[in-house]
């Protein structure tokens, strides 16, 4: 029988907290909101579901003018989720095949300029070795296979962000900088810089990939941030509105500048790659008490001036956008608040 047929009559099932259920307790089978969330972080942003009445053995009276608010699922939205779930990995599996089909196209490009920093699969160079505490060369090649490890082709590999549209942005913008491969690499071997072909065939490789993977990530993850899968009834309809909560607030801005984060700072200041002596950006709550942070005074926060006057990121083609430099400031001020 379809699962739709379990539910009667209607697109929402009541599951109030104070009703009597039949065939077993409802409260003890009822998910936790916010366990599921499209990001995997276990956080929505809302309010938690309200606690369960009291059962079997409690001695403490119910008083008339006590009651419990009511939990509604929207039983039409659980289903479109489920059905979204099946696709979702179908067609990320999709991606994937295309991606490793094209990547054999630009590999021996990579293989021949990149693959000697970005490959963990072979090794610190034999002269990268010797006095491995002062070789320049081995701390460029452990620098450079946490930034970026082409071993696995296809989704790429970063100890500091898997995010893979910045990290095939990344690579874009080097190869079409320049910035990659170093200029004391290339002094030594001429024939590995990049040339005016190299960059047309990475160039159409990353960007069809880079669109593909925005619109899955649009559809999949963020599209279904926003929509509730219930509602909390408040029982007493003449209660006045509840105060805005700044904890809720504080939710919502971490999670919005965490995806401006994710995809223009992690890969190079985030777990563990602390690229210019600057880390730890996926700890927000971290981040927000370090000296980069000014709660008492957000728009004077260096991580925020930083990014308001164009210094970071440093490639102009990955320069954030007036918006995404205002949701690092909303977040900043979102956390002040909290202390407040």
């Amino acid at each position: 029988m379809p699962l739709s047929g379990c539910f009667e009559g209607g697109s929402k099932l009541n599951l109030s907290t104070n009703s009597e259920s039949s065939g077993g307790d409802v409260n003890e089978q009822r998910p936790t909101p916010g366990n599921g969330s499209p990001n995997g972080s276990g956080n929505t942003g809302r309010s938690p579901s309200p606690a369960p009445p009291n059962q079997g053995g409690s001695n403490t009276p119910t008083t008339p003018n006590e009651c419990e608010d009511e939990t509604e699922w929207n039983i039409d939205e659980l289903l479109a989720r489920i059905e979204l779930l099946e696709k979702k990995k179908e067609d990320w599996d999709e991606i994937v095949a295309e991606g490793l089909e094209n990547f054999k196209i630009i590999e021996p490009i990579l293989k021949k300029k990149c693959y000697a920093c970005h490959d963990s699969d072979r090794g610190v160079p034999w002269y990268g070795k010797p006095f491995k505490e002062r070789n320049s060369v081995y701390h460029h090649y452990i620098d450079g296979v946490a930034a970026l490890d082409f071993s696995t082709k296809f989704p790429l590999s970063s100890k500091g962000s898997n995010n893979q549209v910045a990290l095939l942005n990344g690579i874009k913008n080097a190869v079409l900088d320049e910035t990659m491969p170093l200029k004391v690499y290339t002094r030594f071997y001429p024939r590995r810089k990049i040339t005016p072909q190299d960059k047309m065939a990475v160039k159409y490789w990353v960007e069809p990939l880079v669109e593909k993977i925005e619109a899955w990530e649009q559809r999949y993850i963020y599209d279904l941030e926003d929509i509730p899968l219930f509602t909390v009834k408040d029982c007493d309809e003449n209660q006045e509105d509840q105060p805005e909560n700044p904890e809720v607030d504080l939710e919502a801005a971490r999670k919005k500048v965490t995806r401006v984060f994710s995809a223009k700072c992690f890969r190079c200041h985030a777990n563990g790659v602390s690229k210019g002596g600057f880390g730890g950006m996926h700890d927000l709550e971290a981040m927000a008490n370090s000296k980069f942070v000014d709660l008492e005074t957000p728009d004077f926060s260096e991580l925020y001036m930083v990014s308001e006057s164009g210094e970071m990121p440093p490639s102009s083609r990955d320069r954030l956008t007036s918006e995404e430099v205002q949701t690092i400031l909303e977040w900043i001020r979102a956390e002040a608040d909290t202390i407040k």
